[in-house]
């Protein structure tokens, strides 16, 4: 098999990682959905040249102490095959975007390359400069067919268990030590 690309993007589901999804993880055979890690394996272990530059964009749960360990696993292997990998946490608010959005990333470069990732610019947007002035009405949901609404998913016993399925509040475990070039953001805004 040959990859003929020299950026290889890998970008796979979060839900088994994410506060708010099943946090099942990405250990390797677990065929969850943020296993598919594992997959991107088996292509560069097939494939006769390797991408130059492998990207890797995630929720921060990526690095959490439940799966720091995997995480190490993967970092392990991308090294074996001559990868030198960076890795942060980047938030979408220090890169000019109007919203507070944390996301793991992973640089990793085939050879001996060093590599920094952006600084951080400041934020001249806000959420009213991506809003347009007028709506159309049958945007707007009035207080009578909310009420319906609700109703209706009580009824029908949708709205059960989601306080087990949404975990705000629970502020992320990062390992003191994270190795494998992850750097630590400071995050002295954080609640």
């Amino acid at each position: 098999m040959h990859l003929p690309y020299d950026v290889f993007v890998s970008i796979r589901p979060c839900q088994d990682l994410s506060l708010a999804g099943k946090m099942r993880g990405m250990k390797k055979g677990s065929g969850t959905r943020s296993g598919l890690l594992w997959e991107v394996e088996r292509l560069l272990n097939e494939t006769e040249n390797l991408p130059q530059i492998l990207l890797m964009e995630n929720v921060p749960q990526v690095i959490s102490a439940d799966n720091i360990d995997d995480f190490h696993s993967w970092c392990s292997f991308l090294e074996s095959k001559g990868y030198k990998c960076y890795t942060q946490i980047l938030n979408a608010k220090d890169y000019g975007v109007a919203q507070n959005r944390e996301r793991c990333f992973m640089v990793s470069i085939l050879g001996d390359y060093n590599y920094k990732f952006p600084q951080p610019v400041p934020l001249d947007k806000t959420m009213k400069d991506y809003l347009e002035d007028e709506v159309d009405e049958k945007y707007y949901i009035n207080s009578e067919k909310a009420q319906k609404l609700i109703k209706d998913l009580r009824e029908s016993g949708q709205l059960d268990g989601i306080s087990k399925t949404v975990r705000g509040g629970q502020r992320l475990s990062r390992p003191a030590s994270l190795g494998c070039g992850v750097t630590e953001v400071d995050s002295s805004d954080e609640p």
